[in-house]
């Protein structure tokens, strides 16, 4: 009798043990996610462009949170305007020169004579290389090529 407890007192243990070393390794996977960065905030400004008064400047800004990505220099921003990236740069701005950006361009330099009546501007997150993309965003603007002159408020 003595010996049949010690056994099941030994198999007891053992199958505690392992259980032990299980359920503290599924929990080591579960605290190392991967990092997932994403933008925190995004806006355009005009939501409308009047493309024959002053200048049609349209200003794009965002904000980055890299979520512990170990890496700023490999993690970037492009900004785009219908699909097509406008800046000039392999990227807008990687996230080792921070983690908020701003960009200005007009529609009727970028677009020439085409300028269409909507514009969708977006930032992606991306690998500075190659991958897949983290986070995006977009909004549309409407542009107008007929626009009243500023004060010209027709009398009654």
């Amino acid at each position: 009798m003595k010996k049949s407890l010690k056994t099941i007192g030994l198999v007891s243990s053992v199958i505690i043990g392992i259980a032990g070393i299980i359920a503290s390794g599924s929990n080591n996977t579960r605290t190392q996610s991967e990092p997932e960065p994403r933008f925190t905030a995004f806006s355009v400004e005009p939501a409308a462009v009047c493309l024959n008064v002053g200048v049609d400047f349209v200003r794009v800004s965002y904000t980055v949170d890299p979520d512990g990505w170990s890496n700023p220099s490999t993690l970037c921003v492009d900004v785009l305007a219908n699909g097509q990236q406008i800046h000039n740069t392999v990227h807008h701005q990687c996230l080792n020169d921070g983690t908020s950006g701003e960009l200005t361009f007009r529609p009727t330099q970028f677009f020439g004579s085409n300028v269409p009546s909507s514009i969708t501007v977006g930032v992606r997150l991306v690998p500075s290389v190659a991958g897949q993309e983290k986070d995006s965003r977009q909004t549309t603007i409407t542009t107008n090529p007929a626009c009243p002159p500023p004060g010209n408020i027709p009398n009654p």
